[in-house]
């Protein structure tokens, strides 16, 4: 079992924090009894969703208003929403509560890929205003200097989508369904395929690289904690050296 001296830290080692933190040696398994654990869990993320009722259940119909582009919220909540998703729904896997990642991940995605776009056309707009009011002051026709100021961002829901194709595409290692997985229940335009299947892609590609580094350094460390002291090692060689030569009587 893992203990507290070596959790892991990022992201893709949620779940096993979460375990381990809900392990019989764990900050809360150690204090709550394991038939106990779900309900603990639940009260908790009940209590958080009281608070932020969106995060709760599957979080469609977030999905559904982000995609309706209805009402638009703004970035910092929807960057919250993406956090509290993912830290509830590892807690609540790490206590043993009965739930996929197929809806947290297209909600955690989604809600990303909106803030972002909230983000990416506030930047442009500001600097494509700005660019605009350097060109009069100089006499210079506006867009005579490349195509920023008259440059459109796409709408948040191509954002959510290209955000929640990422989510899915990593997290269950198949870029290309997610892909056209999204297209097909959105019913979007078919111009977005292709960003929508290179962000899923190197989603994909950056999760494994770090997957791999994480586990190779697991694998070390274990390595290192099973490596006895050189003395140790002939003296136990010595022992049972020993202990194969034949008794006589």
């Amino acid at each position: 079992m893992m203990t507290d001296d070596y959790l892991p830290r990022q992201v893709r080692e949620a779940r096993t924090t979460s375990l381990s933190v809900w392990s019989d040696e764990g900050a809360i398994g150690s204090s709550v009894p394991l038939l106990l654990r779900p309900m603990a869990a639940a009260a908790v993320v009940g209590s958080i969703g009281i608070a932020f009722p969106r995060i709760l259940f599957n979080g469609y119909a977030t999905l559904n208003a982000i995609l309706a582009n209805t009402q638009p919220e703004p970035p910092l909540s929807l960057l919250g929403y993406s956090f509290l998703k993912i830290g509830t729904t590892a807690f609540s896997l790490g206590a043993g509560l009965v739930g996929g990642l197929f809806a947290p991940s297209l909600f955690i995605g989604a809600t990303a890929g909106a803030a972002f776009h909230s983000l990416v056309a506030s930047a442009t707009e500001f600097a494509a205003t700005n660019l605009v009011s350097l060109q009069l002051s100089l006499d210079v026709v506006p867009g005579s200097w490349g195509v920023l100021p008259i440059l459109h961002v796409a709408a948040a829901p191509a954002y959510a989508i290209v955000g929640a194709a990422a989510t899915l595409g990593a997290l269950f290692r198949s870029p290309l369904t997610a892909s056209v997985l999204l297209l097909e229940l959105t019913q979007e335009n078919p111009s977005i395929f292709l960003p929508t299947l290179a962000a899923a892609t190197v989603a994909e590609f950056v999760l494994a690289t770090f997957v791999e580094a994480q586990e190779q350094k697991r694998l070390e460390a274990l390595a290192e904690a099973c490596e006895l002291p050189e003395d140790n090692v002939v003296e136990v060689d010595a022992q049972s050296r020993d202990a194969a030569k034949p008794t006589t009587r």
